[in-house]
């Protein structure tokens, strides 16, 4: 079956410029017009009258009740066929039901609505009634309305050979003028009338003309005022006509009775909005009240008489610069909400128009039947998903989009449509002509289905129909310019000897899809051969396939990464003849391995956020033994060879980061050069003093592919290739991506290496963070947990803050449960429940030995560090005692050894006394004695108030001891004293107040002493 048996045609459609209701006069061009205007129509009674078929019969509708709104506004923006639809709608209404332009216009009615259709059966039997004056109105020009009126009624009556209906009016005036002439006046005036001939006579026989309301004399009159005025200024005998006069006479005479000759007045006001703009600045130029004049009479006379005005901007949303309470007045008779339409100039209702679906007919009920499930998938995935919500914006339902673009356009695609009315170069006439050619001979040739599938006019036959639109510059360079590319690229395929269909169907596609300029929605994730599926009609691996040829092998388009999208090449120049000049650059110099490391050291840094990150976290040792991650970090760093095996013999390299060691990511030239170090990467590190610090990550591919692009891409970025225009950025990213795929691949195919390797179970070998986290653990067995808190992190301020709270607290023996914020609780509850460090009694703390395993074995560290042995007293730096628990197998931050160390102190206060600086000097000239003072003494300076602080500056900057001795014993009070007694026994009370181990007893030992 045919597509001509399920689709017709309009043939007579036209879409036409500068259209005026002069043309009405040139009968062919008329008729031309009335046959070819394309009405558009819903059927949806709410939406009817923002349809052109809803406009008219709302005219209609004027002339058949008063009840019925007869002051019509009509707004429509600029060149979308106002005056068009204006003129059409002159001739219906004022030519005979069997005359051509009211056949003509009824015919299109018919193609939009249907054959059987309500409303054009009413406007049939409304036209056989008879027909309506017509009069004319235009404001494109300065006019006085009056005046204007006036002109406007003498062409409509003389047109239909009527004189004195309008006479008694307009005969007036002049008629009064010349029985007023004094006798010398009427004599000048005769001779006047001899020189010019007496064409109607003489004064008498004018009078008697006039008085017979004969207005075709009033220029001669106006002549012989001329002459006797002697300013060479005729009077103005129609600036004062009575315009209400006038209609209410001609709708009297001539539209009512038994026998009307008319079913009515019906006034037609084109350009409504430029006439407004002229009365808003001087009301009198424009003809004063003409026009409330007008509306006077409709509010009299409804039924008999309709007023249409045609604006493109709705006067009441303009503001005049003067007489805005005037204006608004005006405005409000003419703008009435029930009867102001605004038509959509919907070019996809024109198209419905044009294309007639013979839905009554057995063909099409058989189509329809079996296809319209295909259909109806097809518009939905449209309608939601590929028109950037353009017919949501216009408040268009999945409904009407398939009732008129995907059936109603038939057998266009949708997308089809779509862009043939929304490419910035398509215009009414331009569509018209496509669907009346193209369509036209599509449809007479084509069969209905093709190989089982729907067969549809798919949206890349714009490309060559609109081929002129797309490569003329002078409408538009953007487009052309795409062309340009899009032809280049053609032309380079269309010259291969196995160039095949579907790659030109492609390049036509991308070349619509830059085209539409964002109106056709794909994601960015979406693979580009979706859309290009639906333009091309064929199916996405055949696109895919096609854009692989084009892309891989043909070279004329390239694939933009970002936004998964092919491109073309600018300016006729593919990456195929840069990249030849490029390689003409480099020759065969060898490329330098220095080069190539110094960009994978940048490059890691960069590549590592997607693949490894900056850093490596050990993630099981952190959650095994509760820490914070970003202290216990390794550093990914890039070596060659020679530079690894430098690293490997200097603990500098471990000592200067800050992190607990290093990811060394080993690159090489060659790959005899990375298999040898394969061999030796064990004996390499066991023989390293950092070899517990290190985890060797040894690539088995070579960079000399990389240091090969990277030469070409540095030709690339410093000398400059003007010609090739954009193929030099996208060779750019072309040479980015094969740099970053070749890293991604370099750093990919690592084997890891450590000094505890067989300790590392199999499942674990091939994966980066359980090796860390293996080294790590075995390295630091004791370190303490801080329960992931990040109030207990390096760089945590408020961590600082509470710590050297807690710390002072805690040797003032004066840490209550009473704390200046909720954070304070959440730290000190990490000592009590984590470490079991506390101790709380009545909301006091105090400190006990700790029991959770990694911080007992520092304590006791602590302890073994001072222990007296038989010695009566132990010096000992306190330095020693931070090197020692920061150092493996402990690892203590300054947070975590500033509280374990105060804790220590507070616990053994009663045998032990700090010596150093007493206090930290704000500044450079501050001077800090240094002095030997008991535990509690030092909690009034500063020394503890900040843990890097203190351990950093008073610790490790100054000389600082912790001296230990035997605990004073409590002194026994004997039973008599003498004198000497008696003072060496205050003097050993005295000893023992100072640090007291047990202060129940205090208060007993002072109320002796007194």
């Amino acid at each position: 079956m045919l597509l001509n048996q399920l689709v017709k045609i309009n043939e007579t459609a036209l879409v036409a410029n500068a259209v005026t209701f002069d043309l009405m006069e040139d009968r062919d061009k008329n008729l031309r017009l009335c046959q070819g205007f394309v009405f558009n129509y819903e059927s949806d009674p709410k939406k009817i009258n923002s349809t052109t078929v809803g406009v008219l019969r709302a005219l209609r509708n004027s002339f058949h009740s008063p009840s019925e709104p007869n002051v019509h506004l009509m707004v429509q923006d600029y060149g979308k066929g106002k005056s068009h639809f204006a003129l059409a709608v002159a001739n219906f209404f004022q030519k005979p039901y069997d005359s051509e332009e009211v056949r003509g216009v009824l015919q299109q009615i018919e193609y939009v609505t249907s054959a059987n259709s309500p409303i054009l059966e009413d406007l049939k039997q409304y036209k056989q009634r008879g027909r309506n004056l017509v009069i004319c109105l235009s404001g494109d020009k300065s006019i006085d309305l009056h005046k204007h009126f006036l002109k406007a009624v003498k062409i409509t009556l003389e047109a239909e050979g009527i004189v004195s209906s309008l006479g008694q009016q307009i005969c007036r005036l002049p008629l009064e003028y010349l029985e007023n002439l004094t006798p010398e006046q009427r004599q000048e005036a005769e001779e006047y009338l001899s020189e010019l001939g007496n064409p109607e006579g003489d004064i008498h026989t004018i009078i008697q003309l006039l008085r017979d309301d004969n207005y075709e004399v009033i220029s001669l009159v106006k002549e012989i005022s001329r002459k006797l005025t002697r300013t060479g200024i005729p009077l103005d005998f129609e600036t004062n006509v009575d315009i209400e006069a006038i209609l209410s006479n001609l709708i009297t005479n001539l539209c009512t009775g038994t026998k009307p000759r008319f079913q009515g007045i019906l006034i037609l006001f084109d350009e409504l909005y430029n006439y407004l703009q002229l009365w808003a600045s001087d009301p009198v130029r424009a003809g004063s009240t003409a026009l409330q004049n007008i509306t006077n009479v409709c509010e009299r006379f409804k039924g008999k008489i309709a007023l249409l005005s045609l604006t493109q901007r709705r006067p009441g949303r303009v503001r005049p610069l003067k007489n805005d309470e005037d204006y608004n007045r005006l405005v409000s008779r003419l703008e009435l909400l029930p009867s102001t339409y605004e038509p959509a100039a919907s070019l996809e209702l024109v198209l419905n128009g044009l294309l007639t679906q013979q839905e009554k007919t057995a063909a099409w009920q058989e189509f329809f039947s079996k296809w319209r499930s295909t259909l109806l998938a097809t518009n939905t995935k449209i309608f939601q998903s590929r028109t950037a919500n353009y017919y949501q914006n216009r408040n268009w339902t999945d409904e009407q989009f398939f009732r008129n673009v995907g059936v109603g356009c038939y057998p266009l695609h949708p997308l089809t449509s779509y862009l043939l009315c929304n490419l910035d170069f398509t215009q009414g006439r331009t569509a018209i002509q496509f669907v009346q050619e193209d369509v036209k001979r599509f449809i007479q040739e084509q069969a209905v289905e093709n190989n089982g599938s729907l067969n549809l006019i798919y949206p890349v036959a714009l490309v060559d129909a609109f081929e002129s639109n797309f490569a003329n510059p002078e409408a538009n360079s953007e487009y052309s310019s795409l062309y340009s590319n899009y032809n280049n690229s053609a032309t380079k395929v269309k010259a291969s000897a196995d160039a095949d269909r579907n790659e030109m169907l492609v390049l036509k596609a991308l070349l619509l899809f830059y085209a539409s300029r964002g109106k056709l929605t794909k994601s960015d994730r979406e693979r580009h051969e979706e859309i290009l599926s639906l333009l091309t009609g064929l199916s996405a691996p055949a696109v895919r396939t096609a854009l692989d040829k084009l892309c891989q092998i043909r070279e004329v388009i390239f694939l933009n990464e970002a936004d998964n999208t092919y491109s073309f090449f600018s300016s006729g120049f593919g990456i195929d003849e840069l990249k030849r000049r490029i390689k003409e650059e480099t020759g065969n110099k060898p490329a330098a391995i220095s080069h190539g490391l110094r960009f994978a050291n940048a490059q890691v840094e960069i590549h590592c956020q997607s693949y490894i990150s900056n850093d490596t976290t050990p993630t099981q040792f952190i959650e095994s033994n509760r820490l914070w991650s970003e202290d216990w970090r390794f550093q990914n760093k890039v070596f060659s060879v020679a530079k690894f095996k430098q690293a490997l013999s200097s603990v500098q390299n471990i000592q200067s980061l800050d992190a607990s060691g290093i990811v060394a990511y080993v690159i090489g030239e060659t790959t005899e050069e990375l298999l040898a170090l394969k061999n030796e990467v064990s004996q390499l590190l066991e023989h390293s003093p950092i070899k517990r610090q290190v985890v060797v990550a040894m690539t088995s591919q070579p960079i000399e592919k990389l240091a090969q692009l990277l030469r070409e891409n540095l030709v690339l970025e410093k000398k400059s290739f003007p010609e090739f225009d954009k193929a030099v950025s996208q060779l750019k990213q072309q040479y980015q991506k094969q740099i970053q795929d070749i890293t991604s691949d370099i750093f990919k195919s690592c084997s890891y290496h450590c000094y505890i390797e067989d300790k590392i179970p199999p499942r674990d070998r091939n994966h980066l963070s359980p090796i860390v986290s293996a080294v790590l653990q075995e390295l630091y067995p004791y370190a303490p947990p801080v329960e992931r808190s990040d109030k207990m992190a390096r760089k945590s301020t408020a961590g600082s803050e509470i710590i050297g709270y807690v710390s002072k607290r805690l040797l003032e023996n004066d840490l209550r449960s009473i704390f200046p914020n909720k954070s304070y609780s959440t730290v000190v509850d990490i000592f009590m429940n984590s470490w079991r460090l506390l101790k709380t009694t009545s909301q006091h703390y105090s400190v006990v030995v700790p029991t959770h395993r990694n911080i007992k074995a520092a304590w006791d560290k602590i302890s073994e560090i001072t222990d007296l042995g038989d010695k009566p007293e132990q010096t000992v730096e306190i330095i020693k005692i931070w090197q020692t628990l920061s150092s493996p197998p402990y690892g203590h931050n300054e947070y975590t050894f500033t509280i374990l160390f105060a804790a220590w102190l507070a616990y053994h206060h009663a045998e032990v006394i700090l010596k150093g600086r007493f206090g930290i000097p704000q500044k450079k000239t501050d001077t800090v004695l240094i002095r030997t003072e008991p535990i509690k003494t030092w909690a009034s300076t500063n020394v503890f108030d900040r843990p890097k602080v203190f351990v950093n500056t008073w610790i490790k900057n100054g000389k600082t001891f912790l001296i230990r001795r035997q605990p004073i014993a409590y002194p026994e009070v004997p039973s008599s004293l003498d004198w000497e007694q008696t003072q060496q026994f205050i003097q050993d009370i005295d000893n023992y107040l100072v640090n007291p181990p047990d202060p129940a007893k205090v208060s007993e030992l002072k109320s002796k002493q007194n």
